[in-house]
């Protein structure tokens, strides 16, 4: 089984391969950073979890603004949307304070993380939420329904579900 340094080997080997600059938490297991898509650019985090009977991977990527309260409905109607049609990354928002957060992890107990594991969930994780940036950021900031912000964007072209 892999010890926690060589998990997070694997995963700074990844991001140093796409030339990503981040920042490392050694002692806490965590790297910082921030990515820049074709519709935004976001900070991300992935966090090595070694602890009890727990061992994986977090990433998490924060879509770059807060939702306003009186979005906050009608947003989580679009996450929700989105949501039912993933597998490998989710959209979850705090209605206490309208941060969204797209998630993607591993669960590696009793599993190795090889670098193309870790680097397709990581990509996928970042092609998601600038993907459907756009959307959230209309249903946001605009009076677009969820239901014509998802169907512009299916007239864009879909994402891998």
């Amino acid at each position: 089984m892999t010890s926690p340094n060589s998990l997070l080997d694997t995963v700074t080997g990844v991001l140093d391969q796409h030339e990503l600059h981040y920042h490392l938490d050694d002692d806490n297991g965590m790297l910082s950073g921030s990515l820049r898509g074709d519709n935004g650019t976001w900070r991300f985090l992935v966090e090595v979890v070694e602890r009890d009977t727990e061992r994986g991977i977090i990433i998490v990527s924060f879509v770059p603004v807060n939702v306003p309260a009186p979005r906050r409905g009608a947003v989580a109607e679009l996450l929700n949307r989105i949501n039912f049609s993933k597998a490998m990354a989710f959209f979850a928002m705090d209605m206490s304070d309208g941060e969204i957060v797209c998630k993607s992890g591993f669960d590696l107990v009793d599993a190795e993380l090889t670098p193309e594991m870790f680097d397709g969930t990581f990509l996928l994780n970042a092609h998601t939420l600038d993907h459907y940036l756009p959307a959230i950021m209309q249903v946001c900031f605009s009076a677009v329904a969820p239901e014509a912000a998802i169907a512009a964007l299916d007239r864009q072209g879909s994402l891998m579900q």
